[in-house]
């Protein structure tokens, strides 16, 4: 879519303090979240932040760049400073000027079974007309879904030469057709191929479709990927009422790693993580020394001793939870206060939190290894 839109187990919890650590100011992170469907294993190839928090995602089976995508599914937020009061209509998207970019295009309408009626689904065609991709041809199937404060977008596409466009309408919609004809010295889409292949495209992406979320946490509302309790809780959620927890990021582990080697890296960090690090190093050479641990780490921040308002903050909260995750998993946990925070700071707070989860796509934690919980307030 962005072509289109120029353990180790610590008996006491790791905390991050800071002095009078700031409150996150009302614009910090956005409570308006998109929880796109990403396939098995894929991961991310860009993950951009624009002004007023416009988010901009994709990923590909293999995490290689946007320019060189063979599959791609990806998704924005463009949050808005005042509310949206008009729907765009599938006319207004349909009709998006493809030429700048298109040798040749074409689009349609076809909303996919099982959707949500909010989703406004339209099916992009084009031959790219300039740069390292010139000549092949770009499939785009995109949803639209305004709410009151952002637009949401998620998007499914393929890209290949002519000749495996051939091969992708046989493999997926049952088509022996090539999709293109000559026409003025140039090409077109064969629009009686599309017409029959469209349907099927569209059922063999529908998890695009039917399984994105979005939800606006100011409002209170937890989207349903997010919620607790979930079919295999991660670790804290059973004793979730009485520690207050605001919500907890479990990244899964890829066992890449033997415990040894990851406390060796972590000894080689500054500050209080590297000092804990050389300690369990020496503890870890100890006879028996081995044993005494889990591989696994946890890092548990709390309202009131942690900067919130800082990428530092964030890039710290997640140190041990990922140099954990080489190994057999990690947690980042974010507790309440007493007294506990009112409504519009928690949402922040887990907006952060949902902030934090993206930014571990980053360092080529996939999002299936990942487990995001949000706990609703004590009642």
């Amino acid at each position: 879519m962005a072509r289109f839109w120029h353990g180790l187990s610590i008996a006491a919890a790791l905390v991050l303090a800071t002095p009078a650590a700031a409150v996150p100011p009302p614009l910090d992170y956005p409570t308006d979240i998109v929880v796109p469907f990403v396939p098995q294993g894929w991961k991310v190839s860009t993950l951009k932040a624009g002004g007023y928090y416009q988010q901009l995602g994709e990923f590909t089976p293999t995490g290689v760049s946007t320019d060189t995508f063979t599959d791609l599914v990806g998704f924005t937020v463009l949050p808005s400073s005042t509310v949206l009061t008009r729907k765009p209509s599938l006319a207004e998207l349909a009709n998006i000027d493809l030429s700048p970019r298109c040798a040749a295009h074409s689009a349609r309408t076809l909303q996919p079974a099982k959707a949500d009626a909010e989703w406004k689904v339209v099916e992009y065609f084009c031959v790219v007309k300039d740069g390292p991709a010139a000549g092949e041809v770009d499939l785009t199937f995109t949803a639209n879904r305004a709410r009151p404060h952002a637009l949401f977008t998620v998007w499914r596409a393929w890209r290949g030469s002519p000749e495996a466009f051939r091969a992708f309408l046989k493999a997926t919609a049952g088509v022996d057709a090539a999709g293109l004809v000559a026409k003025d010295g140039g090409l077109a889409f064969d629009e009686a191929v599309l017409d029959r292949a469209t349907p099927a495209i569209l059922a063999a992406w529908s998890d695009t479709f039917t399984k994105a979320e979005v939800c606006d946490l100011a409002l209170g509302e937890i989207c349903p990927t997010y919620r607790a309790p979930q079919t295999v809780p991660p670790p804290y959620a059973a004793d979730a009422a009485r520690l207050g927890l605001i919500g907890q990021l479990h990244l899964a582990g890829s066992h890449e790693w033997t415990s040894r080697q990851a406390i060796e890296q972590m000894s080689k960090m500054s500050g209080s993580i590297g000092e804990l690090g050389r300690n369990l190093l020496q503890s870890f050479d100890q006879p028996g020394g081995q044993s005494a641990y889990t591989h696994h780490f946890d890092q548990s921040i709390a309202v009131s001793n942690h900067d919130f308002s800082r990428q530092e903050g964030m890039i710290a909260a997640l140190l041990l939870p990922v140099l954990s995750s080489h190994v057999d998993g990690g947690d980042l946990v974010i507790l309440d206060d007493a007294p506990p925070a009112d409504p519009a700071l928690r949402a922040r707070l887990q907006a952060y939190l949902v902030t934090a989860s993206h930014l571990a796509w980053l360092l080529h934690i996939s999002p299936d290894r990942q487990t995001l919980t949000l706990y609703p307030p004590k009642p």
